[in-house]
């Protein structure tokens, strides 16, 4: 049901241009010393259309029956919720791959990370400690995970998002003007025009379509509180 050619012709392109640059290193010999990661930095753009943010298939035998229902975006992200500029698991839940020494073949995790982990792991791979900056390194690296000795490096990591200002036209709840927070399997997301806030267990509810928030109230206020305090700590 992807109906853009142009798109298409995008990700072609992408998938060429690591192909070249994965045989060019091959060509230079320094595949042996160079690490690869390939990551989007959120979600397709699609699936705000549906109100539960998924896409259901019927329960019929029927070929034709089964064919899912699109969302009309350019992408979907089906099973999860929204797509691109929102704080909802289509937002910013995405895969990560990584190829090179230090990485065992083959190796999986469920382990979340986000993109300040990527400093914190580069550093480790080139046996960097301690390194002078200036800024704070909020970042700790997976690199345990990546070489297949551990499956998780912090079941119950925090990790925070905060996107206070408008990313698009799109004029519905949980695309931009939003900040989030996420420890361990919970995830809490606050809503800046509307001064609300989301509660989701994300392994029962990948969907996010049960908000907690109003049920699990100890934990609501606790992950409130730490989403409040950080912000204020960074500004």
């Amino acid at each position: 049901d992807h109906k853009d050619p142009t798109y298409a012709a995008m990700i072609a392109s992408v998938d060429e241009s690591v192909g070249r640059v994965m045989k060019t290193l091959d060509e230079l010999k320094l595949a042996d010393n160079t690490v690869l990661i390939f990551v989007s930095d959120n979600g397709g753009v699609g699936g705000y259309d549906r109100p539960d943010g998924m896409i259901r298939e019927p329960q019929s035998k029927d070929a034709a029956a089964k064919k899912h229902k699109h969302s009309g975006g350019i992408t979907d992200n089906a099973p999860l919720r929204s797509g691109k500029g929102s704080l909802y698991e289509g937002g910013i839940r995405v895969p990560m791959i990584a190829a090179g020494p230090h990485i065992q073949p083959g190796t999986k995790s469920k382990q979340y990370i986000i993109s300040e982990d990527y400093f914190s792991t580069i550093l480790h791979m080139a046996s960097i400690q301690n390194p002078t900056v200036r800024q704070i390194v909020d970042g700790k690296s997976f690199l345990p995970v990546l070489q297949g000795k551990q499956k998780n490096i912090d079941q119950k990591k925090t990790i925070i998002w905060h996107y206070p200002n408008n990313w698009t036209n799109i004029d519905l709840k949980g695309i931009s003007w939003a900040s989030a927070i996420r420890q361990g399997d919970w995830k809490l997301i606050y809503f800046h025009k509307q001064q609300t806030v989301e509660l989701y267990h994300i392994s029962n509810d990948i969907e996010e379509l049960h908000d907690l928030s109003r049920v699990e109230l100890t934990k609501t206020k606790a992950l409130a509180n730490i989403l409040t305090q950080t912000l204020k700590d960074r500004t």
